[in-house]
């Protein structure tokens, strides 16, 4: 079971004026944290700080049955499906234009002149990573003897 808190914090000052709290020139600073919270002012006065700790629980298992209330919430559940259908589209895609580059990788075996040599070279051409990039030129590679 997950549990998230959701805290709300504000920070008050003492209005002698209107004598009441008020909130002007006050905001929570940003090393707040679950057990206090830092109050930031502008002036000088007594402050002090409201904190509410919101009472939400989520359970995994209630999870599943909202989720099955399909006429309660038909937009939310539209908007998933639609984004989980988008999500295995291009995952095909994706994993189609892999295949087709897999397939343009090849190793040709050149005749060697000397057969007692046993060192082999890996030469890589690269053209581009544009769309059509590629070389009607014969493409060669002298190695030293």
């Amino acid at each position: 079971t997950y549990t998230i808190t959701t805290i709300a914090t504000q920070c008050h000052f003492w209005d002698h004026h209107r004598k009441a709290w008020s909130q002007d020139g006050c905001h929570v600073g940003p090393q707040s944290t679950v057990s206090s919270t830092q109050c930031l002012c502008n002036h000088l006065s007594v402050f002090g700080s409201s904190f509410f700790v919101v009472p939400r629980t989520v359970n995994i298992q209630d999870t599943g049955k909202l989720l099955l209330q399909v006429a309660s919430n038909p937009i939310g559940v539209a908007l998933l499906a639609s984004l989980l259908v988008l999500h295995g589209a291009v995952g095909v895609w994706a994993w189609r234009r892999d295949q087709a580059d897999v397939r343009k990788v090849t190793v040709t075996v050149l005749a060697d002149s000397d057969p007692r040599a046993h060192i082999r070279y890996v030469v890589q051409v690269f053209t581009g990573y544009r769309r059509g990039a590629a070389t009607t030129a014969k493409v060669g590679k002298l190695l030293p003897v």
